[in-house]
């Protein structure tokens, strides 16, 4: 497995990350919101974009180089109850192991959001032999179906080159309303 700072290097210029990025920003351009809850994060520093007063990273794993402002914390997504304006959770669905497991999964999201939840997965990548992916391929069907029928307010595709295997790979990235009130 990649270090974090390898992890993060190798996918730093990827075309989803730059829809995240100017989603965040617009979300958060006319006024600062109350807090980001990135999910899944990894190393990744998606929870210091936009303009948030709190910045949240969750990931199962340990996080051995925290981004700077942001607070980590080490659980499972179904044991914690973190909330937020606005949630991210980035290529990290498809790793659940059944529809049943991602809809508990994005149902929690939704409901944990005031404001958005922003969602990627890879498009389309066909099964994988490792079984890291479980739930490829996902279509738009499918992530509808993972979000209990529910439309995005945005949805783009994004297609990136990964600079050492050189193999292209398309992400669905959408964005929902956010349940809490």
């Amino acid at each position: 497995m990649k270090s974090e700072a390898e992890y993060w290097q190798a996918r730093k210029d990827f075309q989803y990350y730059k829809i995240v990025r100017q989603w965040l920003d617009e979300l958060t351009s006319a006024h600062a919101l109350d807090t980001i809850l990135d999910v899944g994060s990894y190393s990744t520093p998606v929870a210091q974009w936009g303009r948030f007063d709190e910045r949240i990273a969750l990931d199962k794993q340990e996080i051995t180089t925290p981004c700077a402002g942001v607070r980590y914390v080490q659980a499972d997504w179904f044991d914690s109850d973190e909330t937020a304006s606005v949630l991210t959770c980035l290529q990290t669905i498809e790793h659940l192991n059944t529809i049943a497991e991602a809809r508990g999964f994005t149902e929690k999201l939704l409901r944990a959001a005031s404001v958005a939840v922003i969602i990627s997965v890879p498009y389309m990548q066909p099964h994988t032999r490792e079984g890291q992916h479980p739930l490829d391929p996902i279509g738009l069907p499918k992530l509808l179906s993972i979000t209990g029928g529910r439309r995005p307010a945005r949805l783009a595709y994004a297609e990136d080159t990964d600079a050492v295997s050189a193999h292209t790979a398309i992400r669905l990235v959408g964005m929902w309303k956010g349940l809490r009130s």
